[in-house]
């Protein structure tokens, strides 16, 4: 599972430097809110990305690229849940259990635009990533006579991030972007949805 994530980081972050040979570059610390289910089970945490923007500082749309990282926690050591089983003659019943997540990491990645709504310094945008979230987790599931698990694996979550913000040229090589982000996102092969808040703040060096 760790050489698994090792191995994406080296393929991506190659991908990355290669497509944006001619690019620029930045970097954005994300402070990532789970909501929904996803909220009931893992705190907040900080995320980082690396960034590549195709474009110059004074245009008005970049084409973006993006890779980044975070890891989860869960919001308690342990959650309390159960099953319900039909037992013929006897009816229904319902079978205590439990559930632990140990970790959830998270390997992201993809591509989008900004758009700055006044041709100005300092300017509101809006902007639109679609991601590919790579997360490897451990979790043990059990359920009185029923099921124990213990289990380590990996899924793949498709997103989309819409975003909305304030950008600002501090000088002829720098731009500095802050506002609000929330990543909607599909699990592969899972009825589920991942759903995340995510307030960010972003240094971008337009060095060529």
């Amino acid at each position: 599972m760790k050489k698994l994530f090792r191995e994406s980081l080296l393929i991506l972050l190659t991908g990355l430097v290669t497509i944006n040979a001619n690019a620029q570059y930045g970097a954005t610390y994300n402070y990532i809110i789970p909501s929904g289910s996803f909220g009931y089970y893992f705190k907040p945490t900080s995320g980082v990305e690396l960034n590549g923007i195709i474009g110059n500082i004074d245009e008005q749309f970049n084409i973006t690229t993006h890779l980044g990282y975070y890891s989860l926690s869960a919001t308690q050591d342990e959650f309390t849940t159960y099953a319900h089983q039909y037992g013929g003659s006897n009816g229904l019943s319902f079978l205590p259990g439990k559930e632990t997540w140990y970790s959830y990491q998270v390997l992201s990645f993809g591509a989008g635009a900004n758009y700055k709504i006044l041709d100005k310094r300092l300017s509101p945008f809006v902007g639109m990533d679609f991601s590919a979230l790579l997360a490897s987790y451990h979790r043990s599931y059990y359920i009185q006579t029923l099921i124990s698990s213990d289990e380590e694996d990996n899924n793949i979550t498709f997103a989309i991030r819409p975003k909305l913000g304030l950008s600002f040229e501090a000088s002829e090589t720098i731009r500095i972007q802050a506002g609000i982000a929330q990543s909607i996102g599909k699990t592969y092969d899972v009825e589920e949805t991942q759903v995340y808040w995510q307030p960010f703040f972003s240094i971008q060096a337009f060095l060529d």
